[in-house]
């Protein structure tokens, strides 16, 4: 082997060894910048109420637990075991639907009534494990005015709020009203079949750091009133609990609050 051989190996080793320390500061510094996505979700949405540490610890905490979720379903690939890929991201169609207000990624100068509050795609990805994904676009486009029209972002985070919500009746109406004896939790008598379900503590924060987003997304008391009206229906179509009118105690805190 001659020298001239010798230094070009030699300098084919250390050009791919540095694109091996490359890759993997560019992991790092993907992995740090997705954390700090994070903590600016949280911040965000405890700014609404920066003096109360109980409101800000609960989000906190919410999306903490979202974000290992998030990372699990990335760790598993999920996507790998459907039987036809789709030739756009979740991330992709997310933005679309919040952007275009539909599925088909086609603009309308006028808004189409929604047929069906369950957009199949959204509900896909929230059972997959992906719901901060979703909830931090809703957050991003809303915060950046991108979106033409409100009611994507609205139907988006009614979905986040209200999918599958397992209602209960409870004899304290409000968080603050209080009782000599112990709350007593009724289970509704009239409920659906049993259904494969979501993980239960990614379910329950998601749809609190859902509700802690409403008074960021709805600045309006329309946007408020078209968000609860969505919420009705998702609850109504999706909830454990048959014709199901949405109205938890999370979502009347939130209302009041």
């Amino acid at each position: 082997m001659t020298k001239t051989m010798c230094n070009s190996l030699w300098a084919t080793f250390f050009r791919i060894r540095n694109n091996l320390i490359d890759s993997n500061r560019f992991q790092i510094q993907i992995s740090l910048y997705l954390n700090a996505l994070v903590m600016n979700i949280a911040e965000y949405l405890s700014s609404s109420h920066p003096d109360d540490l109980r409101y800000r610890l609960s989000i906190v905490y919410a999306v903490r637990i979202l974000e290992q979720q998030s990372q699990l379903m990335t760790n598993i690939d999920i996507t790998r075991n459907q039987p036809f890929p789709t030739w756009k991201s979740d991330k992709e169609f997310v933005r679309r639907f919040l952007m275009f207000g539909n599925s088909d990624g086609i603009y309308f100068a006028r808004q189409i009534d929604f047929t069906c509050t369950l957009v199949p795609d959204l509900c896909r990805i929230i059972q997959s494990g992906k719901g901060l994904m979703i909830l931090q676009q809703i957050l991003e486009i809303s915060e950046s005015n991108h979106a033409p029209k409100k009611e994507p972002l609205l139907m988006a985070l009614a979905l986040c709020a209200r999918y599958k919500v397992h209602d209960t009746q409870s004899r304290k109406k409000l968080p603050w009203d209080t009782t000599e004896e112990g709350e007593k939790l009724l289970p509704d008598a009239i409920c659906r079949d049993i259904r494969p379900a979501m993980e239960k503590s990614y379910q329950g924060c998601l749809q609190k750091a859902a509700l802690f987003a409403v008074h960021k997304v709805c600045v309006t008391p329309t946007h408020l009133f078209t968000f609860i009206n969505y919420c009705k229906l998702v609850s109504k179509e999706s909830g454990l609990k048959k014709d199901s009118n949405g109205w938890g105690r999370a979502l009347r805190a939130t209302v009041v609050k």
